[in-house]
């Protein structure tokens, strides 16, 4: 596959059987917009277009994983008449639900690195993977509440299934930051959010890859898809 760019907002790369995909808004912490769902579509498509990949990792570019949807894209619906604001939050609600139920039923294992704002969408991404592995300077929230709004992403569906129900929906009301290195410490499963907790969480995740490149086709699905 090489290297490719969706639009400017993702980037796909590929290193042997290994592709990541780069979620590219660094200026916003990546935050989500119309652009970057259609960037993840297309990444998506070529993904599952090719045979030779073994594992995927999703990151985020400069200091985040991504923190949410783009408010600024949000506040822009508000000057429309009511049915045209609902009925394009619709369309782009509609958009994103795929991606999350494209990403969990990809036949490569799925690593997410995170490091930085992991936020509203950015945690959808993040249940949506097999594999989390999370940088110290990482933080978890769904902030939702503080806009009045229900989560959106799956994350009403995952979090209880990470967490269990109570300490799900102790995590999702309150819309308080969860931080990784205070939290996780030397135990990160207790949270459920993330499997493993490093320094620097790309090394990592491309060192988590490396076994699984060397496995046949569809090896690691089949081991993963009575759990899920």
């Amino acid at each position: 596959m090489g290297e490719a760019t969706m639009n400017d907002t993702v980037l796909l790369s590929s290193e042997g059987a290994v592709t990541t995909l780069t979620l590219n808004r660094p200026k916003v912490l990546n935050a989500l917009n119309r652009d970057m769902v259609d960037g993840l579509a297309d990444a998506l498509d070529r993904i599952e277009a090719d045979p030779a990949l073994r594992v995927v990792i999703v990151r985020g570019a400069g200091n985040g994983f991504l923190a949410g949807g783009d408010i600024k894209f949000f506040t822009e619906l508000t000057g429309l008449a009511p049915a045209e604001r609902r009925a394009r939050f619709e369309r782009f609600i509609n958009s994103v639900h795929p991606v999350i139920l494209r990403l969990r039923r990809l036949r490569q294992p799925v690593i997410a690195a995170v490091h930085g704002a992991c936020a509203g969408f950015g945690m959808s991404l993040l249940m949506a993977a097999d594999l989390a592995v999370a940088a110290e300077d990482s933080f978890f929230t769904l902030a939702y509440i503080h806009l009045g709004v229900s989560p959106d992403g799956g994350s009403t569906f995952a979090l209880p299934r990470h967490l269990g129900t109570k300490k799900g929906d102790g995590n999702r009301a309150p819309g308080r930051p969860l931080r990784c290195r205070h939290r996780f410490g030397a135990r990160p499963r207790q949270l459920g959010r993330a499997e493993r907790v490093a320094r620097r969480a790309q090394p990592r995740a491309c060192g988590a890859a490396g076994p699984r490149t060397g496995r046949g086709p569809g090896g690691d699905q089949a081991a993963l898809e009575p759990l899920t």
